[in-house]
């Protein structure tokens, strides 16, 4: 399919939201992934972006991209793309969604863009579950990376946001380990997870070693 790009969002100093219109055809589910069909000096390649909007938004859809060193994706969109380009995509893909199932608490780990996925699952349930309780537990390395902060910030549900290189009154400082997600276990709870391999290996194990069972865990590593 080809998708119109409408507007560009500065989230970040390395992270922006790119707006693609939608047309009304076009259904995917929370969670869910867009692959690209880019071209540059060394030729065709692909690259997979989810899409960090909810399903609700009728009229477009976002990726959220941070740059890379090098990441030949990342420099086409953040550094030549203009409003009006349009790019050829297939999708949706993906088992990493929430597909409504019946639980009264979602907990939500991520590390830097693996945010993307679980902003689309965060919208689509607040206006579609809001009986379920959600927690976010967001980790950055400071407090100028943390991706759509004051959105966040302003939404109903509760936020723990942890940064790695500095040191913040207003947050957790560390990484994401078993003493901190020891508060936010609860039973029956479904639990999304997403971010690079390691962290999302990382977290699974000591998810599992507080007696959270496997079929509670859904997972997205972004290389």
């Amino acid at each position: 399919m080809k998708l119109k790009l409408i507007k560009i969002i500065n989230e970040t100093e390395d992270t922006k939201s790119l707006k693609f219109s939608r047309d009304k055809s076009f259904n995917f589910k929370p969670g869910q992934f867009m692959v690209f069909i880019l071209k540059d000096i060394e030729g065709d390649f692909r690259r997979a972006y989810s899409i960090s909007t909810s399903p609700d938004e009728k009229e477009f859809f976002e990726i959220t991209i941070k740059e890379t060193p090098n990441g030949r994706a990342s420099n086409i969109f953040l550094k030549e793309t203009k409003i009006n380009d349009e790019f050829e995509a297939l999708g949706p893909y993906g088992i990493f969604t929430y597909n409504n199932e019946n639980v009264k608490n979602i907990v939500h780990i991520a590390a830097g863009s693996g945010i993307a996925p679980i902003r689309s699952i965060i919208y689509y349930i607040l206006k579609n579950k809001p009986e379920i309780k959600q927690t976010l537990i967001f980790s950055n390395k400071t407090e100028r990376d943390i991706i759509y902060k004051k959105e966040f910030e302003s939404l109903q549900i509760e936020k723990v946001f942890t940064l790695t290189r500095e040191n913040h009154k207003d947050h957790k400082n560390g990484r994401i380990d078993k003493n901190l997600l020891k508060d936010y276990i609860k039973d029956s709870a479904l639990y999304f997870i997403c971010g690079p391999p390691l962290f999302v290996d990382s977290m699974v194990n000591e998810l599992k070693s507080l007696n959270v069972r496997q079929e509670q865990i859904k997972t997205e590593r972004y290389d």
